[in-house]
Parts: structure tokens; C-alpha cells; sequence
């Protein structure tokens, strides 16, 4: 049976998880920084209006509704892409591990374990 060399192997897993983290980490950022910039503008519109006297009391809570909503879409956005990212990390790394595993235990004829899923 051949061995697995641990170093390499562990190189190898690094290397894979930094690709992923390395492409979807910046999205994830310009993303925050983009919707971030938008609530803020939207709540200072809010609060320049009523201040102002310009926005009754129902288009007040109108528009306070409409900005709790859309920080909410934002917070699962940014959670729903974490996970995505969680997702792609999980199958590089398992994909780099499996194909060692296969390659050391594959050589001695005997099976090798599918790759388990992330639940």
C-alpha cells in the first residue's frame, strides 16, 4: 500500500482551500461594502425627510419597513454566500483529499469511500 506523504498532502489541501477563499472572500467584501454604502444612504434619506418635515408619519413607517426588509435581504444574502463559500471550500478540500486517498489505497486494489457529504 503506498503511503500518503502528509506534508505534501497537507500543502496540497491549503493550497485549495486559499483558491476558493482567495476568489469568493473579495466578492464577498465589495459585496458588503456595496449594500452597506445603499442601507446607510437609505436611512440617511429617512431620517434628512422627517427631520425636514418632508415625509408624513405613514411614509415614514413605509420607508422604515422597506429599509428593515432590505437589511434583512442583505443579512441572508451575505449568509447564503458564506454558506456557498463553506460549500466550495468543503469540495476542493475533500476533492484534494479523496484523490490521495484513492492514489494510496487504490494501489493495494482495495475500494475507496465515496466523498462524504456536508450536511
Amino acid at each position: 500500500m503506498a503511503a500518503i506523504n502528509v506534508e505534501e498532502l497537507a500543502g496540497d489541501i491549503l493550497k485549495a482551500l486559499r483558491a476558493i477563499l482567495a476568489e469568493d472572500v473579495p466578492k464577498l467584501a465589495e459585496l458588503g461594502v456595496e449594500r452597506s454604502r445603499r442601507l446607510a444612504q437609505m436611512a440617511d434619506m429617512i431620517a434628512g425627510q422627517w427631520n425636514r418635515g418632508e415625509l408624513s408619519e405613514e411614509d415614514r413607517d413605509w420607508f422604515l419597513d422597506d429599509l428593515a426588509r432590505m437589511s434583512a435581504d442583505f443579512a441572508r444574502t451575505i449568509a447564503l454566500e458564506t454558506l456557498l463559500t463553506v460549500e466550495r471550500a468543503w469540495n476542493a478540500v475533500a476533492g484534494v483529499i479523496w484523490t490521495a486517498l484513492r492514489a494510496a489505497i487504490g494501489v493495494a486494489g482495495l475500494p475507496v469511500p465515496a466523498i462524504p457529504l456536508v450536511v
